[in-house]
């Protein structure tokens, strides 16, 4: 490849960063720390997580658009966890799931364009059921796409397709890339200085707060060096195959709607997840709770005052009365797509219990997480837990849990951190509490974490 030409390839992937972070700085961060690598080894384009790989005459055919639409449709793969899939669900219909989880999400940054060119249909709906991809999780969408691309013949299956899984899971090493772009290459003065062709637009209303920390802060431990990673784990990469026949995606999809009826589906979704209590709580709350945090002991009351003083100018309280009163305890409950709806109405059954078990003297704060931190709640009552609707679907990251207990809550406020957990993600090595003491709750009885007080709640 010609110096003139990686200037070019250079210049225009440097305007469409700069397109996308005028849109929301914070979901185009990656973008700064990424290395952007030209091969031919790769359909159309791909990411690692920390380096994109894109085919360079593929690439130079796109507008400006189509340009920052691919880009953005990455960054939302690594958003919503998609590139760290679990084993089994490598293949072209979990990927086809994920493409329209990504692109139904990107509607609420402005992307409307149902066609793109060179690119193809932008699909934002699963197929059977028939649902908006923004409701669902990727492994959601996977029991919606009733068929495997890779069965059809290549030319179907790639209007499907719009760009590739090869670099996902860290399974292929890049032998032939040309490294084009990279973190220490100087942006040049005056880049993009007239308004571009884009129709690269965002409803930043919509958008914020839910996705503003779409990735996780400490992806910077990871950022690129200037040379792309050659060290990913070489590994073989099945595809999974679904059972259906390759005679036509419209007629496999017109039996199934023909069999089933919609209405009965019982697929869960993004949006379904209610919680409701099914079975008292398992746990001794008081027992739980004082063994991690100093509680106040109060034995006395004014209400009502000592009776034995009640025929005197003397108002004295009556003691004898025990009671525990706590500071404010967070609870944060993990709504990440392999939490499924029993676990949630087992927490919700958790939360009740210990509300209960205090006779209402419990009161705190809820919150939800997967790889982001949703608006917490404050709750006085049980009547406050029911209104709260569990939202999330996406991967874990327990350091961006405790990034943004650190900058939105005051040590002090707080007595502790109760944490509700399948423990399916990477734990941070080191204590991030700010000396909270914190309790983590596992679902499974297999799993622990490095540090901080930990049990089993059979939910």
């Amino acid at each position: 490849m010609t110096e003139k030409r990686i200037g070019q390839l250079k210049y225009r992937l440097m305007e469409s960063r700069y397109r996308i972070s005028n849109v929301d700085r914070r979901f185009s961060e990656p973008l700064y720390r990424w290395n952007f690598i030209a091969t031919k080894s790769v359909w159309r384009i791909s990411t690692s997580g920390k380096n994109l790989y894109f085919d360079p005459d593929w690439l130079q055919k796109l507008d400006d658009e189509a340009l920052d639409f691919i880009l953005s449709h990455e960054l939302m793969h690594i958003a919503l966890g998609h590139v760290d899939r679990p084993k089994y669900y490598r293949g072209e219909r979990y990927h086809l799931a994920a493409d329209i989880v990504a692109n139904a999400n990107l509607t609420l940054l402005g992307w409307q364009r149902e066609k793109m060119p060179k690119i193809g249909r932008i699909y934002t709906e699963t197929f059977f059921p028939k649902s908006d991809g923004r409701t669902m999780t990727s492994l959601e969408a996977f029991a919606c796409v009733p068929f495997d691309p890779s069965d059809l013949s290549e030319s179907k299956k790639r209007g499907y397709m719009i760009d590739s899984d090869e670099y996902w899971d860290k399974t292929r090493v890049c032998t032939d890339g040309i490294l084009i772009l990279s973190p220490q290459d100087t942006i040049p003065k005056g880049l993009v200085s007239k308004n571009k062709a884009s129709r690269f637009r965002a409803h930043k209303k919509e958008f914020a707060p839910a996705k503003e920390d779409a990735f996780p802060k400490n992806w910077t431990d990871d950022a690129p060096t200037g040379k792309y990673d050659t060290t990913d784990k070489q590994e073989d990469s099945q595809g999974y195959k679904s059972e259906s026949d390759s005679n036509g995606v419209n007629e496999q999809i017109q039996m199934l709607r023909d069999m089933v009826k919609v209405n009965n589906s019982s697929q869960i979704t993004f949006a379904e997840r209610m919680w409701q209590a099914n079975d008292p709580s398992t746990v001794d709350w008081r027992k739980l709770l004082c063994d991690i945090v100093q509680c106040d002991v109060i034995d006395y009351t004014f209400s009502p005052p000592d009776k034995r003083f009640a025929d005197r100018d003397i108002f004295l309280p009556d003691y004898g009365v025990v009671d525990q009163k706590f500071k404010e305890v967070l609870f944060m409950v993990d709504t990440s797509g392999s939490i499924s709806r029993s676990v949630l109405n087992g927490v919700f059954a958790e939360l009740k219990g210990a509300i209960t078990q205090f006779d209402g003297a419990l009161s705190g704060i809820l919150g939800f997480f997967d790889s982001l931190v949703y608006p917490l709640i404050p709750f006085h009552s049980i009547s406050d837990l029911s209104s709260a609707v569990p939202v999330g679907g996406g991967g874990t990251d327990y350091c961006e849990l405790f990034n943004y207990i650190r900058k939105n809550i005051s040590p002090d406020s707080i007595s502790s951190i109760v944490i509700f957990t399948d423990g399916q993600a990477e734990f941070p090595p080191i204590p991030l509490n700010d000396n909270i003491p914190v309790l983590w709750l596992f679902s499974k009885a297999s799993v622990s974490a490095p540090w901080g007080r930990q049990a089993t709640v059979r939910i």
